[in-house]
């Protein structure tokens, strides 16, 4: 029997489970599912433990369709629950000395002590950058003489309260909880493992109601970036332009809306109470495809504008993301200058980044000496299993 573990992402109309086992130290994704709940009164903690039970059956189902042992849970922490800064902090070591793994663990407890009250729960704590006598370290500084330590951090954290509240509701279903996710740290890692060098990578994630983005450039990451552009929006314009209701709208931009050349315009006959209204695909596509084209255009100036940057490496995930032909559509009309990357799964939702980022925590390891990738593989792969 194959180990493994999944990641759960709640949207606002639905919940999405990805799988993945773990063969030979490398993460194989299985399956993204989806579970049409939708979460009404965005009690987030409500939700999860109403349903929770409907969530445990398809688990198991996937268990027994692929013979896989789910070892580990992971679940996105929904954006606003998450509190979120960016703070420095001049931290004093006992002596002048070299500095070894244990001073820049002692430096990163001591930070969270300063800027978190006792009955918060830090979620993730991203490294930005230390500073010693003026000189700026963007990697960990082992073995440079320093006696204090100006640290810059990206600090996620909620109350301890709501992290016990959903550890508890995981031990009811005798799961194992591998953590909270912050859905920021998820959607960047549905799209992106490697986070060095001088490039800038942005991932849209194009959720139900609107777009969330999230920047990482030169180790800095931005997480404050919203876009009024999600599937909603789509379909009610589809809705305006052709006189449709909003159930029929969503029915007909799920299942015939295209992003690949049609080679022949066919109609639709789409029944409307007693009569029948009849849709060119052509023109439909054609339409969805020139709003698409406008929305994406004005996010990619506002994106370059803030940023500050025209060249940048860009991920679209989300719903749009499962459409045939998307991909292609998008590199069709935005600039050379901005290289279009595809995700690492096709998913629809930011459920594979969540267990992917849970697994391995690719910003969080920085206090620890440089390790050669099967060997931080095959130390998460003895610390899970």
């Amino acid at each position: 029997m194959l180990k493994g573990v999944c990641g759960i992402d709640v949207d606002r109309d639905r919940t999405f489970i990805s799988f993945a086992s773990l063969r030979k130290f490398r993460l194989n994704f299985l399956q993204e599912i989806e579970v049409e709940i939708p979460c009404e009164d965005r009690n987030f903690l409500a939700y999860f433990r109403k349903n929770c039970d409907v969530f445990n059956q398809k688990i198991r189902e996937k268990e027994k369709e692929y013979s896989l042992r789910i070892e580990k849970v992971f679940l996105n922490l929904p954006w606003d629950l998450a509190n979120i800064s960016v703070a420095e902090e001049i931290i004093p070591l006992k002596k002048r000395k070299k500095i070894d793994r244990k001073d820049l663990a002692f430096v990163k407890k001591y930070f969270e002590d300063v800027f978190l009250a006792w009955d918060d729960f830090c979620l993730h704590h991203f490294i930005l950058n230390y500073e010693i006598e003026g000189s700026i370290y963007k990697d960990p500084p082992l073995g440079v003489w320093a006696k204090k330590i100006k640290l810059k951090s990206h600090l996620v954290w909620i109350k301890d309260e709501l992290r016990k509240n959903i550890e508890d509701t995981f031990d009811n279903l005798d799961r194992r909880f591998g953590g909270l996710v912050f859905t920021g740290a998820s959607i960047f890692f549905t799209s992106f493992t490697d986070c060095g060098g001088q490039e800038t990578k942005i991932v849209v994630s194009a959720g139900y109601e609107g777009s969330r983005i999230v920047v990482y450039s030169q180790g800095s990451i931005d997480f404050g970036w919203e876009y009024d552009f999600g599937s909603r929006k789509i379909v009610q314009a589809l809705g305006k332009e052709f006189s449709l209701n909003p159930s029929m709208a969503e029915e007909i931009f799920i299942r015939h809306v295209s992003f690949e050349e049609i080679p022949y315009p066919k109609e639709i006959s789409i029944k409307d109470g007693e009569s029948y209204i009849n849709l060119s695909t052509h023109t439909l596509n054609s339409f969805v495809k020139n709003y698409i084209r406008n929305e994406v255009s004005i996010m990619l100036q506002q994106i370059k504008e803030k940023a500050g940057k025209d060249s940048f490496s860009i991920s679209f995930i989300g719903r749009l993301s499962k459409k045939k032909g998307f991909y292609k559509f998008l590199k069709d009309f935005i600039p050379s200058n901005v290289e279009v990357v595809l995700p690492l799964i096709r998913t629809i939702s930011s459920s594979f980044g969540c267990l992917n980022y849970g697994m391995f925590r690719f910003w969080e390891r920085d206090y620890k000496e440089k390790e050669s990738v099967p060997g931080r593989i095959l130390n998460i792969y003895r610390e899970y299993f």
